[in-house]
């Protein structure tokens, strides 16, 4: 075997390896930038939307809460959206290693955590949730002082101290979730621009 057999056997061997890897790396780029193109519709579609209903939601609940107990607030009239689309279920899917190739850069990267913990924080308690919690409190409270009509609940809310510590309670809880919600939705807007 003469040596220029053994050099273009070699050379072949690493123009090959060459040529896979190349055609590894450019498989990998296309799959990642159909995953990239994949997730920046589902945070414009779900995750965006999901949010603004959160929002719309918890506002309302907000108002709701502030003007307790009225005529309108005890037959309350607000539908709640009890199927929000906040999930984050593409984020545990991808996992938070390939996450960060699919945002490119750290700050992005944090920005989507932070929105996948925020989308387990939200889920925790939606605004129907919380609306439940609140009437229910407020319902154990009027039976305990003997309130039987409306006009009863309404009179004695007016100076509760009891009343105006649950509706603080409340507001203080939907605040945070409000503020995390519009944190993550300025979040989704600059990983929409930024992708």
């Amino acid at each position: 075997m003469d040596i220029n057999n053994l050099l273009s056997g070699f050379l072949g061997a690493v123009i090959a390896l060459i040529l896979a890897e190349g055609w590894r790396l450019g498989l990998m780029a296309w799959e990642r930038k159909k995953k990239r193109e994949i997730f920046v519709a589902y945070i414009k579609n779900v995750i965006k939307p999901g949010l603004q209903a959160y929002i719309k939601d918890t506002l309302a609940l907000k108002t709701d809460i502030q003007t307790y107990p009225n005529h309108d607030t005890i037959y309350n009239h607000h539908k709640f959206n009890m199927l929000p689309s906040l999930n984050a279920d593409i984020f545990k899917e991808l996992g938070f290693n390939e996450l960060y190739f699919l945002t490119k850069d750290f700050d992005l990267h944090e920005k989507v955590i932070d929105i996948y913990h925020c989308i387990d924080y939200l889920k925790a308690t939606m605004p129907y949730e919380s609306h439940q919690n609140f009437i229910d409190q407020c319902d154990a409270h009027f039976k305990e002082k003997g309130c039987k009509t409306v006009d009863d609940l309404i009179a004695h809310a007016k100076d509760c101290v009891t009343i105006n510590d649950i509706k603080l309670v409340a507001d203080g809880n939907l605040n945070l979730r409000l503020d995390s919600a519009k944190s993550s939705l300025l979040s989704c807007e600059t990983i929409m621009e930024r992708i």
